[in-house]
Order: structure tokens, then C-alpha cells, then sequence
């Protein structure tokens, strides 16, 4: 199967745009340490959240909380919070960190998503929302 993309680093608004109102089937990824998530609402078309590597930069799921069973829910919404309070890096040694949050908003209530990423400074630490769909569709 090639898995082509229908759209690189979007937004939340986007995501929200195609696919409010429909029904989420499977969910992959969902554990701590986690470097991808993918979210289906059919076998051949998801949501993708993770961290474009470049080289020397490390982002993962750092903390869950909420309704995990997202399978069969309807998605609302994905939002990004921004928080205008500086959170500390994790480990002391650490030159440059960022925290990332996003709330999955669906029929069977909210999901928290924190990310954290780390580098030299050089490289981006952010996380990355792609729409993905099976070639053909």
C-alpha cells in the first residue's frame, strides 16, 4: 500500500474541518514514550501526530490523561493550548525544551495529550499533525 499525504504539518483547524462529526475506529499509539499517534476514522485515512526528526531532538508522549477508549466516538475537536507559564525541562542538563499539549475533544469526553521535546537548541521540538490517506483516495 503507498500512503501518500494530503497535507503536511497542518493546524487544528484543519484537522477539525475534515473530520468533525465523524467516527474515530482505531487509535495506535496512545502510551507513554510514544513518538507517534495515529488516530483512524477509516483504514485509509488518519491523523498522524509526531515530531519530524531532523537529528539531534527527542519528542514524546509525556502524560495522558482522560478517556483513552476513543474507538467509536464522534471527534469534536483537536485544540492546542498554549501555556504562557514556563515549565521546567526534565532534565537539568537539557539546552533547549518544549512542551507541547493538545485536547482531543470527542462523544465519549475529553483526552489531554502532553509532549515534551528536547535538543541543543538547533533543531525544532515541536509536534507535527498530518492528514493521511491511502493513494487513490
Amino acid at each position: 500500500m503507498i500512503i501518500k499525504v494530503r497535507s503536511w504539518n497542518t493546524n487544528p483547524e484543519l484537522i477539525n474541518q475534515v473530520f468533525s462529526g465523524r467516527t474515530i475506529t482505531k487509535v495506535e499509539g496512545l502510551e507513554l514514550g510514544e513518538t507517534k499517534i495515529y488516530i483512524y476514522f477509516s483504514e485509509d485515512e488518519y491523523i498522524k501526530m509526531y515530531h519530524q526528526q531532523d537529528c539531534c531532538e527527542n519528542v514524546d508522549l509525556d502524560d495522558i490523561c482522560g478517556n483513552t477508549e476513543l474507538e467509536g466516538a464522534i471527534f469534536y475537536e483537536l485544540v492546542e493550548k498554549k501555556s504562557d507559564v514556563e515549565l521546567e525541562a526534565k532534565e537539568e542538563y537539557e539546552e533547549s525544551w518544549t512542551w507541547t499539549f493538545y485536547t482531543i475533544k470527542t462523544s465519549k469526553g475529553y483526552l489531554d495529550l502532553r509532549w515534551y521535546g528536547s535538543s541543543n537548541g538547533y533543531y525544532g521540538e515541536g509536534v507535527d499533525l498530518v492528514i493521511c490517506y491511502e493513494d487513490g483516495k
